[in-house]
């Protein structure tokens, strides 16, 4: 029988839980090939965020450009590792909470937030097997129209 020894940080590697192995990306796209948000809440609360041009305008105003760049780079590359397990989004008439992209190439991302009082799901066309624990990624997607306003 050989021993082989390793030298190295292998517990890190191999001493994971299972969501470890797991795809949890939300978003992986390039914001800069987005034209259009579409906010959907409840109430009176929705609104879009269109691109004209260089600038980003939001419901008719011209948006913050660091802030709104600031946003698109986070969300353009979002993942979560916090993933809920036996969610059926058959259950939900709608989702409370959605996010519609469109591209300039005709493509479209939706996200959608589905809220219970025990749970808040989130999911994504960009990995739509995965359900993700909206407590933990909600308020990086769902954000208000001011986040945008200078």
């Amino acid at each position: 029988t050989d021993v082989y020894e390793v030298d190295g940080f292998l517990d890190m590697t191999f001493n994971q839980g299972a969501n470890s192995f797991r795809d949890g990306t939300v978003i992986n796209d390039d914001f800069n090939n987005w034209t259009q948000l579409q906010f959907n809440y409840p109430a009176d609360s929705s609104f879009q965020l269109i691109k004209t041009g260089n600038d980003w305008i939001v419901n008719g105003v011209k948006a913050d450009s660091s802030k709104t760049v600031n946003y698109l780079q986070r969300l353009s590359k979002l993942s979560n590792s916090s993933f809920i397990d036996d969610f059926n989004p058959e259950n939900y008439l709608n989702a409370a909470y959605s996010l519609s992209i469109s591209t300039a190439d005709l493509q479209f991302i939706e996200l959608k937030g589905f809220v219970n009082p025990d749970q808040y799901v989130i999911n994504s066309t960009e990995n739509p097997d995965a359900f993700f624990d909206g407590n933990s990624i909600g308020k990086t997607i769902f954000v208000s129209k001011s986040e945008f306003l200078p």
